[in-house]
């Protein structure tokens, strides 16, 4: 289990950028087998989540969960996010992509999961 606290001060990303927010958990091509998924391989995650009434996203994004290759042609854009965006009302957007064009093809209001 896991207890992260997003938008403690500052609320920054790698103290770069200022405008989104990131809470990861990551493996590497150094990470043990057992924690890597691989080409044909059917992995099931299972997590619950809850966002606090006073959450705040970022002006930008805010990554809530992504799946992400290490290596290969694809590696430098997530293959399944969900994140958190800024609009009126904010959303939630599942994001999706087999190579390097991501598609959002869920979204729904923040509000329906605040407090909860």
């Amino acid at each position: 289990m896991f207890r992260f606290f997003a938008h403690k001060t500052p609320d920054n990303d790698r103290c770069i950028n200022f405008d989104r927010q990131r809470t990861e958990i990551k493996t590497y091509n150094q990470s043990p087998d057992n924690l890597k998924a691989v080409e044909a391989e059917t992995v099931e995650y299972k997590w619950k989540f809850k966002i606090p009434s006073n959450f705040q996203v970022s002006s930008n994004f805010t990554y809530l969960h992504q799946i992400k290759s290490v290596d290969g042609a694809f590696a430098s854009i997530p293959m399944i996010t969900l994140t958190a965006r800024k609009a009126s009302p904010d959303r939630l957007e599942l994001r999706y992509t087999p190579t390097n064009n991501q598609n959002t093809i869920q979204t729904a209001e923040v509000n329906l999961f605040r407090g909860y």
